[in-house]
């Protein structure tokens, strides 16, 4: 990166013979001034200011750099495709598609080959989050979130957790199990998945949720034990059904009304 002069206070380069003292240890100017640049970085990455970020940046700071391109660069791919879902402000987008040799699922386990898919989901409140689906040649798909990017601190739990994958139903088909990311205080990682009621799911969207599922792909929407005879805990747990195991942006969708919607009204962001 090619240094610039900045316009903003850049961090001393010599230590100041006056020290502050913050919870009682003394900082000097130097690292309060440091302190106070990377957050001005931080606020004109959330404000997409990014040459201003750029100027602020100093190169030693390679990860909050590297942070500056990644943000960039996903707000512009968000930005530049029509959205697969819409919900409210909410908007899951399509970015890139390429084929991979193996992965692991959610299970550690190693499938392969199949394609790959980059998803981004844009909302309010700065909400700008990296989706990956991956669907091996098996019929399994899977979606995590990549990247939270510099969305709310409550979405950063989906990147260490919550992920999706289909289970096989018949001879080309997968199902999803349909629950819901919800917030307990006693929890200690914030959000989990629990069993949601179809009234929960339908006023998460505003609407009639089995529609937007059907208009995606679902062939059926019910309980696991209506429509698996299913006879485990989890039997009264909804879950959709791609009798075909066509309908790839079917996964994504659920994973963004069941995971990232629940987070945002959490938030008070719908």
């Amino acid at each position: 990166m090619e240094s610039q002069e900045s316009k903003v206070v850049q961090p001393s380069k010599r230590l100041t013979a006056r020290n502050c003292s913050l919870g009682g240890v003394a900082v000097s100017d130097s690292v309060r001034e440091a302190v106070a640049a990377r957050a001005a970085v931080k606020r004109a990455i959330q404000n997409q200011q990014w040459d201003l970020a750029r100027e602020i940046c100093q190169p030693e700071w390679a990860e909050l750099c590297e942070q500056i391109d990644r943000a960039e660069q996903s707000f512009l791919a968000a930005s530049g495709a029509e959205p697969v879902m819409a919900i409210g402000d909410f908007e899951l987008r399509l970015d890139a598609e390429v084929d991979f040799d193996t992965a692991i699922d959610t299970a550690q386990d190693e499938r392969g080959p199949g394609t790959y898919r980059s998803y981004f989901v844009t909302g309010p409140g700065e909400t700008l989050l990296h989706l990956e689906s991956f669907e091996a040649t098996d019929g399994t798909q899977w979606v995590i979130c990549a990247d939270a990017l510099h969305s709310a601190p409550e979405f950063q739990r989906l990147t260490s957790g919550l992920r999706l994958q289909s289970q096989p139903t018949g001879a080309t088909g997968r199902s999803f199990m349909v629950g819901m990311a919800k917030f307990s205080e006693s929890a200690k990682r914030g959000s989990s998945i629990k069993k949601a009621r179809p009234d929960e799911l339908d006023a998460m969207v505003d609407g009639r949720i089995a529609h937007l599922l059907v208009d995606a792909g679902a062939s059926h929407f019910g309980t696991r034990e209506d429509l698996l005879r299913d006879a485990s805990p989890k039997k009264n747990f909804l879950c959709v059904i791609d009798k075909a195991g066509t309908h790839s942006d079917l996964a994504p969708i659920i994973y963004s009304l069941t995971r990232v919607l629940p987070i945002a009204r959490h938030l008070g962001l719908r």
